[in-house]
């Protein structure tokens, strides 16, 4: 289950060549999250509207979800986004909108901050045979981060890299498929920093 604009979408894409079923969240653009559907397969996609901050909206997201594939194997909350602001031109209702995004979206869906919490809750669930690891990507082409960004900007960015470029969405699936897939059996309670050497 994931966001599916940028690396949710190309996350879900991949999930579909590897055999999963996936449920597609998607805020307002249903068009394309159905068309995203369709592509994968009717028979193996759901999208459904909900709003990641708003607790009603992941309890109808999880309830849909449970009842079109019987139950989550693994649970993507990938939504977010990069204010390119100072603290000093921060709006209040700016930091509320990425905080409510960025931490409360997670925090509902699995009961903890996912950096501080990842080890926490995979201490706590492995006794139920369930892994738990975390992505940190750094500064990704999706739209949403592209939006409104000068040539200035995004070559700023990039200049943080090593590499001198910003990820790409399938680098950050890539990485979400390996937590999920069979190679990863012995990792949990980590923080995969998927970011170019940023960090």
């Amino acid at each position: 289950m994931c966001y599916f604009a940028g690396i949710g979408k190309a996350t879900a894409l991949r999930a579909a060549c590897e055999g999963a079923r996936s449920v597609i969240n998607y805020l307002s653009d249903a068009e394309a999250a159905n068309a995203l559907v369709e592509q994968i397969g009717s028979d193996r996609a759901l999208a459904v509207q909900a709003y990641a901050s708003k607790l009603s909206n992941l309890d109808r997201l999880v309830e849909e979800a449970v009842a079109k594939l019987g139950r989550i194997d693994i649970l993507i909350p990938n939504a977010g986004i990069l204010p390119m602001k100072d603290l000093a031109n921060t709006s209040e209702a700016g930091f509320d909108k990425t905080f409510n995004l960025m931490a409360k979206g997670p925090y509902f869906l699995a009961q903890g901050f996912i950096e501080q919490m990842t080890r926490v809750i995979a201490q706590d669930l492995a006794r139920k045979g369930i892994l738990v690891s975390a992505i940190a990507p750094g500064p990704t082409t999706t739209d949403l981060f592209l939006d409104g960004q000068s040539d200035q900007v995004l070559k700023a960015v990039a200049s943080n890299s090593p590499f001198n470029r910003i990820g790409e969405p399938k680098k950050i699936a890539a990485a979400m498929m390996f937590l999920c897939g069979k190679n990863s059996s012995w990792m949990s309670g980590q923080v995969m920093r998927v970011n170019g050497a940023m960090t």
